[in-house]
């Protein structure tokens, strides 16, 4: 092979690889003199311009270089998310999560994405921007089948844990508002997004859900309580009422007066919603409670399943004959408790092992959660 030197090496360097001469590298790694994308470098090309928008609203940070990665930044598994629902919504190309890891800087995405945008791959996806916008459109009144993410919270409420997939949020207000006018904003929210309004039908053979129309949520007027704080409200038994799947919407609302002042307090199920669509719920709550206009209502949707017949049916012949109950020997007897109690343990750890942790978390293109 002959390598073309700008000049000739000078003396000293050793016989292995003289000073000034391009070292060898193997196939697919970069010489020592290759330009590469640095963090302090800004955006170039028009796709890294608009993802590091993307990044910095995900991250909540001012600057985004070519060569900064996703995680070391401090992306969190919501800030994934919503970083690629972004992508998704723009291009209309579905990035799994392993694209990320596999390309965590900016630079190596952005040249991901213009390889799929040139391979024609993102032409024939869309993705309208809705609470539970990763779906398909389909007939409200067909059964569906659940996804897998709905089917383990389903499975919460099929082993004893009712409420337990519950998700509450408390939102302290600066004044007290016209009950009648947030009932309203909150049932056009319930009609603008048909994933509120599922009824989940389960029996021993598994679930299915459909689109119901109407449904309405009631604002309800809590007792006052004015010796109680956020956290009273968050922890009191009406939070945690089990919903009745099958009788949306799985929404539900309360107005609560407390020593810091009232407070709406949102209970959704975790099927129907996770921290993205929950951001989403609130931005269109204010944007009604302001008078403002919203985007054009999507279709109704469900949810794809990644399970589909074939493979359900793969699995029973796979599985059939096998004992319905597998009897391990305990060491002791159950516990007469159902064990649907729980508490939380808080530990302070310190910032020498959250920031081990933040390294080891971008060494391996995870997120800390993992970690």
């Amino acid at each position: 092979a002959l390598t073309t030197l700008a000049e000739w090496p000078a003396a000293g360097g050793n016989a292995k690889n003289p000073a000034g001469t391009p070292a060898q590298t193997e196939p697919g790694q970069t010489q020592p003199n290759q330009k590469q994308p640095t963090q302090s470098e800004p955006p170039q090309t028009e796709t890294e311009r608009w993802l590091a928008a993307l990044w910095a609203d995900a991250l909540g940070t001012a600057e985004v270089g070519r060569g900064d990665s996703f995680f070391a930044l401090g992306g969190r598994s919501l800030q994934v998310t919503q970083m690629l629902a972004g992508v998704a919504e723009r291009t209309g190309l579905i990035l799994p999560l392993a694209t990320l890891i596999d390309e965590p800087t900016l630079g190596g995405l952005a040249a991901h994405i213009d390889k799929q945008a040139s391979n024609g791959n993102a032409s024939a996806i869309s993705r309208p921007a809705a609470i539970g916008a990763a779906g398909l459109t389909i007939d409200p009144a067909a059964p569906q089948p659940l996804s897998p993410s709905q089917h383990r919270f389903w499975m919460v409420e099929q082993l004893g844990v009712p409420g337990g997939a519950n998700v509450p949020l408390a939102l302290r207000l600066d004044a007290k508002p016209d009950a009648e006018l947030l009932e309203a904003a909150l049932n056009r929210l319930v009609e603008r997004h048909a994933v509120l309004r599922y009824a989940v039908h389960g029996d021993s053979a598994g679930a299915t859900q459909t689109v119901v129309t109407p449904a309405r949520v009631r604002l309800e007027p809590w007792a006052p309580q004015a010796n109680k704080t956020l956290e009273d409200v968050l922890s009191n038994p009406a939070v945690w009422k089990p919903f009745a799947l099958d009788a949306p919407p799985l929404l539900r609302a309360a107005l609560v007066e407390t020593a810091a002042g009232p407070v709406l307090l949102l209970v959704v199920h975790h099927m129907v919603c996770d921290g993205v669509s929950l951001q989403l719920l609130l931005e269109e709550l204010a944007a009604i409670c302001d008078g403002k206009a919203l985007p054009e209502a999507p279709p109704a949707q469900l949810p794809p399943t990644s399970v589909g017949q074939g493979d359900a049916e793969y699995w029973r012949g796979r599985l059939a004959g096998l004992p319905p109950t597998l009897e391990l020997p305990l060491e002791s007897p159950p516990a007469a408790d159902t064990g649907d109690h729980a508490s939380a343990a808080c530990l302070d750890l310190p910032r020498s092992v959250c920031e081990q942790a933040d390294r080891l978390a971008a060494a391996q293109g995870v997120t800390p959660f993992l970690v």
